[in-house]
């Protein structure tokens, strides 16, 4: 972001869905005891709800998410962070400011504590749980000062983060608390690719759920953790937005899973996913994102139900420069509004200034798809030059067509029971009908399936007309 950053903690460059630090400490009983996610069985999905309020992130939990096989919620760091009255000529405030702690206080552009511990009891009472995303290893830019050129903190702790003063009273930190020595430099390219101390240090081991952005040529590497719970898979994005574009072949992707190119370790290890709210702010992005439209609905889609790793969805904010914040009321606080839904669709109003992929009917459907094919195996497996299909074992069944011109055609075992079964990809089950494509499925489990350019079709037992089949298996 083009400033140094106070360092306090050797860590990291990045910490992500923090439970617990530990230092000089591991279980070596059980090491793989971190990677578990603790979210329902059937609901294993993280929607990352960026920079929402809490109090909209409890309504969330409570009328959209549980219903659509939402398991947790990354929430936007939420403790006192730095603010600016004269950002961009005053008129906005970044949503960098919520990486630039002040102090621990749980008071932040989201909400106060009491909103916090409310949402967090509201999510989980229906299923959801809160993962944070913590800060822990850096504070304020350098030179940053309360009351000095319009800076200010989202609390009422001062702070004043002059080079060798460093004083951070709401912790409290101080300038014996630093790394100086080791940090005090903007970080540079050399730091990821050189040398791993500069960012970790020795005999530091964190217990965490942890960010490593390892897509090579890097000091650190995902392997590095793979021992103390999970990594955010880079290279799972990266991969499946180069289907989505084109740049590859969307049916090599039925060997995406461990070992598939550089990076990709076991499913217990990986949380996987298409973009997140740095690459998707990156120019150009690297990934698909929801400015790319259809191409990003199939790659989430993919995503959603191919068996592997643990799937986060982002949902956005609109954006047109790197560093605009989230939909407010203007300054001097530049209180984050509310998202606004269309009652028809499910979906977040434009007007609102909410993207909401999660509840776009594309995305929210195959989330549901997951859900109800939670625990079985992809089988029948077809692929070819831009496409792919395959079953979720006796549940479900995916096939993605990323042609632009050609049909994708099928005639194919499902490992269904016979039934009509109403493409969610398209359509619904209402009042006992498809409003969009049905597709049949015979007594044999086969189905004849024609999937349009540029699109999918997804049929599972929760949308069989008739209700869900008996458990008749197919081999």
């Amino acid at each position: 972001m083009g400033f140094n950053l106070l360092f306090f903690l050797e860590n990291i460059k990045a910490i992500l869905l923090v439970f617990l630090l530990i230092h000089n400490s591991i279980q070596e009983d059980n090491p793989y005891a971190y990677d578990k996610s603790n979210l329902l069985s059937d609901r294993q999905i993280i929607v990352h709800l960026f920079e929402w309020k809490w109090t909209d992130i409890a309504a969330e939990c409570e009328n959209f998410l549980q219903y659509y096989g939402y398991g947790a919620v990354q929430v936007s760091p939420p403790m006192e962070h730095i603010t600016f009255t004269n950002f961009n000529n005053g008129n906005d405030l970044p949503w960098w400011v919520r990486y630039q702690p002040v102090s621990y206080k749980l008071s932040s552009r989201s909400g106060n504590e009491a909103e916090f511990t409310d949402m967090v009891n509201r999510c989980n009472k229906v299923g959801v749980r809160i993962i944070v995303d913590v800060v822990l290893n850096h504070m304020v830019g350098v030179g940053q000062k309360k009351g000095v050129n319009g800076v200010s903190s989202s609390g009422d702790s001062y702070f004043d983060g002059t080079a060798g003063v460093e004083q951070f009273p709401g912790v409290p930190y101080g300038p014996g608390d630093t790394h100086d020595k080791e940090c005090d430099h903007d970080i540079q390219d050399s730091d990821y690719q050189n040398s791993a101390y500069n960012i970790f240090g020795s005999n530091q081991r964190p217990f965490i759920f942890y960010e490593v952005i390892d897509q090579g040529g890097e000091a650190v590497h995902a392997s590095d953790y793979i021992e103390i719970g999970r990594y955010t898979n880079f290279n799972y994005g990266a991969a499946v937005s180069s289907a989505a574009k084109k740049y590859s072949n969307f049916g090599g992707l039925t060997n995406l899973g461990p070992g598939y190119g550089y990076g990709n370790y076991d499913d217990f290890n990986v949380v996987n996913f298409i973009d997140n709210h740095d690459n998707q702010r990156s120019e150009p992005p690297n990934v698909v994102i929801y400015k790319d439209g259809t191409p990003y609905k199939l790659a989430v889609g993919f995503m959603l139900a191919w068996p592997y790793g643990l799937p986060r969805v982002m949902s956005s904010y609109y954006f047109s420069t790197h560093d605009q914040g989230p939909p407010h009321l203007g300054g001097p606080y530049f209180n984050t509004t509310s998202p606004t839904f269309d009652s028809s669709t499910q979906t977040c109003q434009q007007s609102s200034g909410w993207v909401c992929e999660h509840r776009w009917p594309e995305i929210r459907k195959l989330a549901k798809f997951h859900q109800v094919t939670a625990g079985a195996a992809a089988t029948a497996i077809t692929s070819s030059n831009n496409a792919l299909a395959f079953a979720r074992y006796a549940k479900g069944y995916f096939a993605l067509n990323n042609n632009a011109n050609n049909n994708f055609n099928l005639n194919t075992q499902t490992t269904l029971p016979a039934g009509d079964y109403c493409d969610v990809y398209s359509g619904d089950l209402v009042n006992n009908q498809c409003t969009g494509t049905q597709i049949t499925v015979d007594n044999n489990g086969k189905a004849s399936i024609s999937v349009l350019p540029n699109s999918i079709i997804a049929i599972h037992v929760g949308a069989r007309i008739g209700g869900p089949p008996p458990s008749i298996i197919f081999i």
